[in-house]
């Protein structure tokens, strides 16, 4: 008679475990470093169990529903300290927990590749805060496990992580640029002159207007550079950055917001959020720089009827701005590059900081001419180009060109390329502006992508943001201070996005005022709903990280309560590489499983450290005629359907019991 204790792990004088062969806590491999001897007519038995179970968790509609939102949450409060969600220029992006409408058991290991590719998905609205070309960890989810002899493995909760890129990330990607005909069913504007080769996009045919955005990937935001050359560009040409834009459209005013006016001649105007124009002055007789962005006018009506419209609004930054003092009015552009020589502005440079949206033009020789018309600094909303939000924060190159064989070549560009990004996430096959995945395992990215391929959600989400106060041209008493200023945010003190990182979990839109008649809380929350599965009990927000690190670079949630659990399945020891024989019904195949696992333990436990003794063993023979030599022992926990328990954790231990037949 022979007691054989068999374990995923081995430990000698309290060291660290030794891992031999297999070491999975639900299948393992024992080896013998002396044969053990059976002799002839022997069986087999479970004398008992120790193992670490964690229980599954039931994901519905009822739970999985949770909003994520990056942004200021330090200065945008009120007189009483409340938060107010209009002074920010961020939102809330919903996110789920696997599929919307699913219902399902899911296991604390699988739940985490769930919880993460969600969590990503409401950071979406932020390129650089996911995993990308200049971000390889992005946004973590993982299990937090007892480490102690007794009870390692025991499962308990889960720690939510942020990681972000830096400015030391950004890198070149102009080569990678690619740039695609806005108005692709539109012959007056159809024309591929984009040659990556040289980094050109020129106008060398009679369509009415070549008009191209860059496709490939949007613009960094922490530092990330878009410079051009533009002497060659010829009289008539836009220069600028823009959110997503339908490739299918007709015309320029089909991919404008459903808020929007035109506000130039004709039926010809396609939205920016911030362009560099030259612009023929006939008064003069010569061609200006001239800059614009697109803010929002309560006064005018939009191109639908409806009050309160996005219209492009002058940055005169001859009058306001960081170079105001050292001009007189717009710097002049020409017709013909030998107009120009090194001496006069022929490159400009769209810098994105954060919120922060500089501009800059030089010379060629980098000194006759050197002006920053903007940079994003200072409170006066007057003094700065308006700063980036929720809604364009993948931004993306565009050039428009008028005149034949003139050309703009791109000299810089720092672009972040999410990991699995397609442009405006339109995955379906030829399904370009389609804006829905393909795949329920990728993300939707591009936050105005998903507004614009939405019925009602450009004026739900997109017209909630681009009407506040820091974008419009009418209000002088909104924000903190009540008279309009606001402080765009740049980067931390580590080079990464000065911001913090929030779940919402529970509806936070409570219709509570604050002293100057703001709703407070995080607005547009309703239905989340996953607040006991991703272990925070009834909590509504949570706005301090457990750990935030490195300037906030690094920001950690850790759970506070283990959500529900319940069986799934029954368990059971499968003795895999032995002589023995019982039959699985369920499988309808001969089997090697020697014992059921009970859902309770001998001390009514279901989850945790769990120790199982049965009270009368079952034995399975050898039918073995002579002596056996045994040099290992391979045994496994499975399923009813004998694939493996993978909710097993930590150590278990399995002691079988051999004996002579009766």
């Amino acid at each position: 008679m022979s007691l054989v204790i068999t374990s995923n792990e081995s430990t000698i004088n309290g060291n660290d475990p030794l891992t031999t062969g297999l070491n999975l806590p639900y299948q393992f491999h024992n080896y013998l470093t002396q044969p053990l001897e059976i002799e002839p007519d022997s069986e087999v038995a479970v004398q008992s169990v120790k193992a670490v179970k964690t229980g599954n968790i039931n994901l519905n509609r009822g739970n999985n529903c949770f909003y994520v939102y990056f942004g200021d949450t330090t200065n945008a409060v009120d007189t009483d300290g409340s938060f107010i969600q209009s002074f920010t220029t961020g939102l809330n992006v919903r996110t789920f927990i696997g599929k919307v409408d699913n219902q399902v058991a899911v296991n604390p290991r699988e739940l985490v590749a769930l919880l993460e590719l969600g969590l990503e998905e409401g950071l979406c609205g932020n390129p650089t805060l996911i995993k990308s070309i200049m971000n390889t960890s992005g946004a973590e989810v993982s299990r937090e496990l007892e480490t102690g002899s007794d009870n390692k493995g025991k499962f308990l909760g889960f720690k939510y992580t942020m990681n972000q890129a830096t400015s030391a990330s950004n890198s070149d990607t102009k080569s990678t640029m690619a740039f695609k005909n806005i108005f692709s069913l539109n012959a007056n504007f159809n024309e591929d002159g984009w040659d990556s080769g040289t980094a050109r996009l020129t106008k060398s045919t009679g369509v009415l207007r070549t008009n191209m955005v860059a496709t490939g990937m949007p613009m960094s935001l922490l530092g990330g550079v878009f410079k051009c050359s533009f002497k060659d560009a010829g009289g008539n040409w836009e220069i600028g950055l823009g959110r997503y834009m339908n490739l299918l459209a007709d015309a320029p005013e089909d991919n404008n917001p459903s808020y929007y006016k035109e506000s130039g001649p004709g039926w010809n105007e396609s939205h920016y959020d911030y362009v560099a124009k030259s612009v023929y002055d006939d008064v003069n007789d010569k061609y200006e720089l001239r800059l614009f962005h697109s803010l929002y006018n309560d006064a005018e009506f939009d191109d639908y009827g409806d009050l309160g419209a996005l219209m492009t609004t002058e940055f005169e930054y001859w009058n306001k701005g960081p170079s105001s003092a050292s001009l007189t009015g717009p710097i002049e552009i020409f017709e013909t590059s030998a107009s120009y020589g090194t001496n006069k502005a022929s490159i400009l440079t769209w810098t994105i900081t954060n919120e922060k949206v500089s501009f800059q033009v030089e010379s060629s020789d980098g000194s006759s001419v050197d002006f920053t018309l903007a940079n994003g600094s200072g409170t006066d909303r007057s003094e700065c180009l308006k700063p980036t939000s929720i809604l364009n924060r993948y931004m993306y190159p565009r050039i428009m060109l008028t005149d034949l064989n003139k050309f703009v070549e791109v000299t810089t560009y720092n672009g972040v390329k999410p990991t699995g990004f397609v442009y405006g996430d339109n995955r379906e096959a030829g399904g370009i502006g389609l804006g829905f995945p393909k795949d329920d395992n990728e993300k939707n990215m591009d936050f105005w992508a998903r507004c614009f391929n939405s019925v009602g959600n450009q004026d739900q989400f997109g017209r909630e943001v681009d009407s506040r106060y820091m974008f419009s041209v009418n209000d002088t008493t909104g924000g903190p201070s009540g008279n309009s200023t606001y402080t765009q945010l740049g980067l931390n003190a580590s080079n990464g996005l000065s911001g913090s990182f929030v779940l919402i979990l529970k509806d936070d839109t409570g219709g509570i005022l604050s002293p100057s008649g703001e709703q407070t809380g995080f607005l547009l929350t309703q239905g989340a709903n996953a607040g006991e599965i991703m272990g925070f009990g009834a909590r509504a927000v949570m706005d301090v990280p457990t750990t935030s690190s490195n300037s906030g670079n690094l920001q950690e949630y850790e759970s506070t309560n283990i959500p529900n659990m319940a069986s799934k399945s029954s368990m059971f020891v499968r003795l895999n590489n032995f002589p023995i024989q019982s039959y699985n019904g369920q499988t309808t195949q001969p089997s090697k499983i020697l014992y059921h696992i009970p859902r309770f333990d001998n001390s009514g436990t279901e989850f945790g450290a769990l120790f199982y003794e049965p009270n009368e063993r079952t034995y399975l023979k050898f039918n073995n005629k002579e002596k056996l030599l045994i040099n290992d022992f391979e045994i496994s926990l499975v399923n009813a359907d004998e694939t493996l328990a993978d909710n097993i954790t930590g150590k278990t231990i399995v002691v079988l019991h051999i004996r002579k037949s009766r």
